[in-house]
C-alpha cells in the first residue's frame, strides 16, 4: 500500500507530492520546488525517509529545491537522494537561478540543480523502494516534461504541468508548443483508465473521465 501526500510550495504554489509505502515509511518526493525546510519538517513529522527526488519538469517553480533538499536529506538522514529527470530538461535544470532571476526572485531561494542520476525515459517502468511507477513523456510546457503514473488498485497519475482541472499547461514559456501538449495528453493521459485521479502541479485534483469529457481546452481542439 502507498499513500500520497502534498505539500504546497513555492510563491506560485506548486503542488510538491510526497509518496510513501505505508509498511517502510519510504518516501519519493515530486517536484520539490522550494520551501525545503516544509517540506523536511513534513517528513519529520510524518516520520517518512526520503528515497528519491522525481521531476516532471525543471522549471523553478518544480526543481529549485532539489539542491537544498539533497543537502538536508543527507544532513539529517545521511543518505544521498537520487534524482531523476528526462534528458530534454536539462538545460533548464541548469539554469533555475536564471531563471529566478527573470522571475525577480532572489537565487538563494531557488538554487541550479546537479546532475540527474537517472535520465527517464517515455514509457519505462521505475521501481523505487518497491514502488512501481510509469514514466510517461507529455512534451509540450517543456520539452522534456513527464508525468508518472501509479497503476494502483486506486490508479492516480501525477500529471505536473501537463494537465490540470478543467485547463492544461500554458505554452508561452521557452520551449513550449500548444499543438504537441495537447498530442501528449491525448496520446499519453486520456487513454489511462477513465477512473485515475489526476494530481496536477498547481491546483485541485481530477481525474481522467472529467477532463475527457468536459476540458474546454481539449473540446476545443476536437480531440476526443
Amino acid at each position: 500500500m502507498i499513500e500520497l501526500q502534498s505539500i504546497r510550495v513555492t510563491d506560485f504554489d506548486t503542488n510538491c507530492y510526497l509518496v510513501n509505502r505505508l509498511d517502510t515509511r519510504s518516501c519519493i518526493i515530486v517536484d520539490p520546488g522550494g520551501d525545503i525546510d516544509i517540506v523536511m519538517s513534513k517528513l519529520r513529522s510524518e516520520d517518512l525517509r526520503p528515497a528519491a527526488i522525481l521531476l516532471t519538469h525543471s522549471h523553478l517553480d518544480h526543481a529549485g529545491g532539489v539542491a537544498l533538499l539533497k543537502k538536508s536529506a543527507e544532513s539529517q538522514y545521511g543518505t544521498t537522494l537520487p534524482l531523476y529527470a528526462h534528458k530534454e530538461d536539462l538545460e533548464l535544470l541548469y539554469s533555475i537561478t536564471k531563471q529566478a532571476s527573470l522571475f525577480g526572485f532572489d537565487s538563494d531561494k531557488f538554487q541550479d540543480s546537479p546532475t540527474p542520476d537517472v535520465l527517464v525515459e517515455d514509457d519505462s517502468d521505475l521501481s523505487i523502494t518497491g514502488i512501481t511507477i510509469k514514466v510517461l513523456h507529455t512534451p509540450g510546457h517543456t520539452a522534456g516534461h513527464v508525468c508518472f503514473y501509479f497503476a494502483n488498485s486506486k490508479p492516480f497519475v501525477l500529471s505536473g504541468d501537463t494537465l490540470f482541472k478543467s485547463s492544461v499547461g500554458r505554452t508561452d514559456l521557452p520551449g513550449g508548443n500548444h499543438n504537441l501538449l495537447i498530442k501528449s495528453i491525448k496520446e499519453k493521459l486520456l487513454v489511462l483508465p477513465d477512473e485515475t485521479i489526476v494530481y496536477p502541479g498547481h491546483g485541485p485534483q481530477t481525474d481522467i473521465y472529467c477532463e475527457r469529457i468536459s476540458n474546454p481546452f481539449l473540446q476545443a481542439a476536437s480531440i476526443l
